[in-house]
């Protein structure tokens, strides 16, 4: 008897199949087998020492590579200081948090630049500790509506912000970093927490030093961080109506000459064309802002001069996208492939920007809004297509890795902007049923708040719009011929007592009611 019981536990250890990680097999507990660290390791605080020979056989990508190199480049959490709670936290920053608040496109700030400042100060790590907390909550909440953090993520933003202030009011050759830091930290917080007009103040100051102090780029991460904050004052100025973009990222010269160079030749990196692009949506609002305030307007009310520079801005629109087309050399097919989704976003995002610029001086009305009404509509679809190949390639990237949840649905914050905006605006201005259609759907779709805007709160706008816009129609008829777009009816006067819609800039009118910002 005692001969057949051994003989069947000799059985099951023969039979056992171990697939789990490293950590989870001496630990002799179940792997849930996530790339590219564990969720019982990262949950747990356990440094998760992957899968070993096995790992190799899963397809890489690299992003997931970057995340592995960042966690043994600093040893996070477990060289540093703090409670065993705050290290967990830090590592799941490192292990998620990191990748998903950059966004689609990675970035040093939030892989390194964090990291290395928050090894040595003690402020930035708090901060760094009550982001990741917040991170964590976001993307586990099951109300996607819910604005309100736990209590001990709140009590450790609240200690945070009382160390960064003793901290800055230390003379320190670091203050200035560590301040323009703290800016971009304190604004994501912020925003995730739902609060924009803090999220706002909080970007402003560090763009206001930013633009007091001499140039940093030539600094340790001064690049990461200037390259980061021009991205945000973008992105605040597209959610605010009033605002201007807080930095000039063009010179005189270049909005009489330009600066972009050989249209016929690829970009050389992902990042040589984020910063062209970042530079063109900067030199579209300063434009607007310094020389005009109803659009649009006659070609012939246009001073020569100022005629030249929106030709040139067109110009330089064009040659972007003619750059973006040739492919960007890379060295192995998981980098061809990320590179591409990343120009596909950057192209997504290029595109409202150049449909908006043309829309304006023209000699009729007509002209302008036909930009926007032309049925089918050529380079709106185009910009959709875009947007849905990154959802796709995205969606198939995390089936790759083992996530259980399509990337689309999954709940998750990012401080960068995205696909949101995009989609909503061709929904809003664009009469083309498909693209109008095939937009709604990727937005209703998708779980993510990117920067300011949320999907969830963006289709709460649309759907009221759309409600209004029924109830308005059925008690305007004969009032109502040639409205196409959602655009038509607020500039019309029909719903414009609501305040909510999209202004002829393209930037977001939202009522507090209706979105939670």
């Amino acid at each position: 008897m005692a001969s057949t019981s051994q003989q069947a536990r000799s059985k099951v250890r023969r039979t056992r199949v171990k697939t789990g990680c490293a950590t989870c097999r001496k630990r002799r507990i179940k792997c849930d087998e996530a790339r590219p660290a564990c969720g019982r390791c990262v949950l747990s605080g356990w440094e998760c020492d992957g899968y070993g020979a096995a790992a190799q056989t899963q397809p890489s990508t690299v992003l997931a590579q970057r995340q592995r190199s960042s966690i043994i480049s600093y040893s996070i959490p477990f060289c540093m200081p703090g409670s065993r709670k705050d290290r967990q936290f830090l590592h799941y920053y490192c292990s998620q948090g990191a990748a998903e608040i950059s966004g689609f496109l990675s970035t040093k700030f939030w892989s390194e630049t964090v990291l290395r400042q928050s090894h040595h100060e003690p402020a930035i790590r708090q901060v760094l500790v009550a982001l990741s907390s917040l991170h964590l909550q976001y993307t586990t909440s099951d109300a996607p509506t819910s604005t309100l953090a736990p209590k001990d993520t709140l009590a450790q933003y609240g200690k945070g912000l009382q160390m960064l202030r003793k901290r800055l009011g230390q003379p320190s050759s670091e203050g200035v970093r560590i301040a323009l830091i703290s800016s971009i930290m304190l604004y994501c917080f912020e925003t995730a927490l739902g609060d924009s007009n803090a999220a706002i103040l909080h970007l402003d100051k560090g763009l206001m030093l930013l633009r007091s102090v001499k140039d940093i780029t030539n600094e340790e991460d001064g690049e990461a961080i200037f390259d980061l904050l021009a991205r945000l004052d973008i992105q605040a100025t597209l959610f605010n109506d009033s605002r201007v973009p807080i930095l000039t990222l063009t010179t005189p010269d270049e909005r009489k000459n330009g600066f972009i160079d050989s249209p016929e030749l690829p970009f050389t990196s992902i990042h040589e064309a984020q910063k062209n692009l970042g530079k063109l949506q900067n030199w579209f609002f300063r434009f607007l802002s310094d020389n005009f305030r109803s659009q649009p307007v006659r070609l012939v009310k246009i001073p020569p001069g100022l005629l030249g520079e929106r030709n040139l801005l067109d110009w330089h629109f064009t040659a972007w996208l003619q750059k973006s087309q040739y492919p960007i050399p890379t060295t192995t097919p998981d980098e061809k492939a990320e590179t591409e989704c990343g120009m596909n976003i950057l192209s997504t995002q290029h595109g409202p920007y150049h449909m908006l610029l043309k829309s304006y001086f023209l000699e009729e009305r007509s002209l302008s809004k036909s930009v926007f009404e032309m049925s089918p509509n050529p380079e709106a679809r185009e910009i959709v297509r875009r947007a849905e190949s990154v959802i796709r390639y995205l969606e198939q990237k995390g089936a790759r890795v083992g996530a259980k949840t399509p990337w689309a649905q999954r709940r998750t914050f990012s401080s960068e902007t995205g696909v949101i905006v995009v989609l909503f605006f061709l929904i809003f201005k664009c009469a083309d049923e498909y693209v109008v259609e095939k937009a709604t759907e990727l937005l209703s779709q998708t779980q993510r708040q990117e920067g300011l805007v949320e999907a969830a709160s963006m289709m709460a706008i649309l759907n009221h719009l759309n409600a209004v816009r029924q109830a308005k129609a059925s008690a305007s008829v004969g009032r109502t011929e040639g409205f196409r777009t959602l655009e038509d009816w607020t500039e019309h006067d029909i719903i414009s007592e609501e305040g909510v819609g999209m202004n002829r800039e393209g930037k977001l009118l939202l009522p507090p009611t209706i979105i939670r910002h």
